[in-house]
């Protein structure tokens, strides 16, 4: 159980119509926060790790229309004929259990390790389907990753678990300013995150919450000669 300073009801409220990333260390309580949270919701999509179940026994209410627009935009091909999935690649069953997870006709998406196995290009396409879920269907997504630039890239709010406990939950902008205690306790952060901090470290630059690596380097570029700084992390990015 994760010990936690709000109830998971507060928590389910603060984080209605946003997306949460959910991030910290390996078996620091992220997956039990997600499983707390199916818990104490009638109606959800849940992905868990263990997607080959997920796509057996689930029963599935899906909405058709959003269904439709993450199919085209996975490039699966929507057939009525049943699929052999022992026939299919790792990465290929992954992405079929997370275009019928996030085409569930649920408000509460709660996802865990959804871009693990897929590639490169289908991560992008997924980052901008959640974007769209939340944007266009005011759908409530808690997200898990193992690495978490993805979920940084495209969350309202964050969360920090560390030994089953919540330490921390609230904008990027609030997580940011609080960066320096994350580090010090030696948690997994976002690249960005960890890049800027190095640099203000090692130049005293002051540089604000920027989670787009294109702009991180142009602010980097625009308030110090030290390019060489960015030559050092740019394969950190």
């Amino acid at each position: 159980m994760v010990e936690n300073k709000q109830s998971i009801v507060s928590l389910l409220e603060r984080g209605d119509n946003k997306i949460n990333a959910i991030i910290g260390n390996n078996s620091s309580g992220k997956t039990t926060l997600l499983k707390e949270l199916r818990q104490k919701s009638k109606k959800i999509s849940f992905l868990n790790e263990d997607f080959n179940h997920y796509l057996k026994t689930e029963k599935l209410y899906l909405d058709q229309e959003i269904k439709l627009y993450i199919f085209n935009e996975l490039n699966i091909l929507d057939s009525n004929e049943e699929i052999i999935l022992s026939s299919l690649s790792i990465s290929q069953r992954k992405k079929i259990a997370l275009a019928l997870a996030l085409s569930g006709d649920s408000k509460l998406i709660l996802l865990d390790e959804p871009f693990l196995f897929l590639e490169p290009k289908d991560i992008k396409k997924t980052l901008r389907i959640i974007r769209y879920l939340k944007n266009k269907k005011q759908k409530t997504i808690f997200l898990v990753s193992v690495n978490p630039n993805y979920p940084y890239l495209i969350a309202d709010d964050i969360i920090v678990i560390n030994n089953q406990k919540i330490i921390f939950n609230g904008t990027k902008e609030e997580f940011f300013t609080h960066k320096d205690d994350f580090i010090n306790k030696k948690i997994v952060l976002p690249s960005t995150t960890n890049f800027i901090h190095e640099v203000q470290k090692a130049k005293e630059i002051k540089l604000g919450n920027i989670d787009n690596n294109n702009d991180l380097i142009k602010a980097i570029y625009q308030n110090t000669k030290y390019w060489s700084e960015v030559v050092k992390w740019v394969g950190f990015l």
